[in-house]
């Protein structure tokens, strides 16, 4: 009964404020990737969770800042030709397609009214005017999600401890073993994913680079981010990548597209199984299912967010409803053989 409060008190505050809630949660994926690397750390060298969870972060914004620091200038050239050469590749490419008839009818159809632009892509791709406003908003959301993210990672017990302050006292053992349930899973899943999304940006850069693509930086950065997203992060990533080669020809438009076929397969069959050898399994289509409701919901934030949601909500459904039901048949069979049992039978004897 009280689990069924809490989820719905939740389903409340997401629908009220949820981009309040994504960033909640955000913070607390943060907090678990720092918490995970502690961890790890720890393993190897002994000292003060704290001690070692300011070192982790120190590093990694020092780390950071020096690569920056370092291929700075060639960032600063990638993007300014990304950012020249992307709307004019879409311009052209679209100016090459209202050359066909087909086109101009897809287009008079969509403008008639029709659920993909009127539900998600105003969402998850929004239009050009606005797209410095979601842009900050996503930068300054990010940047709470990390501040929070911090703060989670360096109380998480006392955090911990006040959540159990909420749970009834003889359920105090059982929560106990759903919040490192959550925690475990959350955490090589989204660890997992943190370094299959390096291995990806690097392949793709690399890959973009011995092609002659003049913005690999900025396409390799984009295709890393969105490889986050399981089966549409791909898609969305190759998009400007295509544009930016039409650019360049149809030949080129291949071989862009053979790199990211490639780097994807390898992602998929050989980077992420050998990282996460015990990652949790999300059946592809109820996956696909809830990415397809949370961008109609939330947009690109739903979307984002949607498989870490849904392995927590997996990880719930488990540890209170199916290992519950579990234990259950060897308390409810006798009752359910009385029940057959008091069931009448059809008689055996022949009909005259």
């Amino acid at each position: 009964m009280f689990g069924l409060v809490v989820l719905g008190l939740m389903a409340f505050f997401f629908i009220v404020v949820p981009e309040a809630m994504f960033i909640i949660f955000a913070g607390i994926l943060v907090a678990l990737i720092l918490l995970g690397l502690v961890q790890m750390i720890k393993k190897k060298v002994s000292g003060n969770k704290n001690l070692l969870l300011i070192s982790t972060i120190s590093i990694i914004i020092l780390s950071a800042i020096g690569v920056t620091w370092l291929i700075s200038s060639r960032i600063a050239v990638e993007m300014t030709a990304f950012s020249q050469q992307l709307p004019e590749a879409m311009d052209e490419f679209m100016a090459y397609l209202k050359g066909f008839e087909w086109f101009g009818k897809l287009k008079l159809e969509a403008s008639e009214g029709n659920w993909l632009e009127t539900f998600i892509a105003p969402k998850v791709l929004p239009k050009t005017a606005k797209m410095a406003t979601v842009i900050l908003n996503g930068i300054t959301a990010f940047g709470i999600a990390l501040f929070l993210g911090v703060y989670f990672a360096v109380d998480s017990k006392r955090y911990g401890m006040i959540l159990l302050k909420l749970v009834p006292h003889n359920q105090h053992e059982k929560y106990k073993e759903l919040f490192r349930s959550l925690e475990d899973n959350l955490q090589n899943w989204l660890l997992g994913k943190l370094l299959s999304m390096l291995a990806v940006f690097a392949l793709t850069y690399v890959g973009l680079l011995l092609l002659g693509i003049k913005a690999a930086f900025p396409l390799a950065f984009i295709s890393g981010f969105l490889s986050f997203i399981p089966n549409v992060g791909p898609i969305l990533s190759v998009v400007p990548a295509v544009f930016i080669a039409f650019a360049q020809g149809w030949r080129m438009i291949l071989y862009v597209a053979v790199l990211y076929t490639v780097v994807q397969a390898l992602e998929g069959m050989f980077i992420t199984p050998l990282i996460q050898k015990h990652k949790v399994k999300i059946l592809p289509a109820a996956l696909i299912s809830f990415q397809f409701i949370m961008a109609i919901l939330y947009g690109f934030p739903g979307l984002f967010l949607a498989t870490p949601v849904l392995v927590a909500l997996m990880t719930v459904v488990q540890k209170f409803w199916i290992e519950e039901q579990i234990k259950r048949p060897n308390i409810q069979r006798p009752r359910f053989k009385a029940l057959i049992n008091s069931v009448p039978r059809p008689s055996t004897q022949p009909r005259h």
